[in-house]
């Protein structure tokens, strides 16, 4: 009687022990379902959050390009508004050489038709007074 007695108790706390046990583990399934579902939140999360950042930094990166096209022009506008400003110094230059010249030119064409002119004068003189000389000598 006392065996079976004990063997009784000994079943009783063995199912005891297999009900509690399958609470805990709905317990534990329950809070590894809980976990497992603010894990795959998190995940999630930090994938958008990861996929934002890509998005931002290629955001950034655009428009650092766009900046640095921009850039690039303006640098060759400005390198153009430059060699245009020297080709017109350096056209104003040779047309004052030019001018220069040209005047220099014209100036040595005075002095010859000057000295032509003179030299012409001179030989009427000459002619003159010979002809007043042979006047008055006749």
């Amino acid at each position: 009687l006392e065996v079976r007695r004990r063997q009784t108790e000994l079943e009783r706390n063995r199912r005891r022990a297999e009900r509690d046990f399958a609470n805990h583990s709905k317990e534990q399934r329950k809070i590894v379902n809980e976990v497992s579902g603010r894990l795959d939140q998190s995940k999630k999360e930090f994938q958008d959050h990861k996929f934002k950042l890509i998005q931002k930094k290629e955001v950034d990166e655009r428009r650092r390009i766009e900046r640095e096209k921009m850039l690039i022009k303006l640098e060759s506008e400005q390198k153009a508004q430059e060699r245009k400003k020297k080709m017109e110094q350096v056209l104003k230059k040779k047309e004052e050489v030019v001018t220069a010249q040209r005047k220099k030119q014209e100036d040595a064409l005075h002095q010859k038709q000057l000295a032509h002119l003179e030299r012409q004068m001179r030989g009427h003189e000459t002619k003159n007074e010979a002809l007043l000389a042979k006047k008055v000598i006749t």
